[in-house]
């Protein structure tokens, strides 16, 4: 497992990677000891892994999905051509976050920092926007 801590608006957070592919399962556990200085929480945030990069075997409402427990190819580093969140206008070397809902924003609030951005906002091919995005 790699663990990454964050930095700036995600300092205090920890994203989490399989390094071997396999599922990922995380505990906490408080011994209830030191209650003024110690604090566990926990969130019903998924944990970052990376940019699913292809999927062909799953299909609803005639688009790609993935099966629960199934094997994901991921992408941690490298280029990759992203959905973007509505009304995103993203501008070259601008940061770029991924939302819960798996789209691309520049709003650092509640997102979580992947990289940059090194396009602008394009025309894919289901007239949705995308832009290039440069995983860190």
């Amino acid at each position: 497992m790699t663990a990454v801590a964050g930095t700036g608006a995600n300092a205090g957070k920890i994203n989490l990677a399989s390094d071997d592919g396999k599922e990922l399962t995380i505990e906490l556990v408080y011994d209830g000891s030191d209650v003024t200085s110690s604090k566990v929480t926990t969130s019903s945030d998924g944990v970052y892994a990376g940019v699913a990069v292809f999927h062909q075997n799953a299909f609803m409402n005639s688009r790609g999905c993935y099966v629960a427990k199934e094997a994901v190819n991921v992408m941690e580093k490298g280029y990759i051509w992203v959905a973007l969140a509505s009304g995103v206008t993203p501008t070259a070397e601008a940061s770029a976050y991924v939302t819960s809902a798996g789209t691309f924003t520049t709003e650092s609030s509640g997102n979580t920092l992947v990289g940059k951005f090194k396009s602008g906002s394009e025309t894919g091919s289901n007239n949705d926007a995308i832009a290039l995005v440069s995983l860190d």
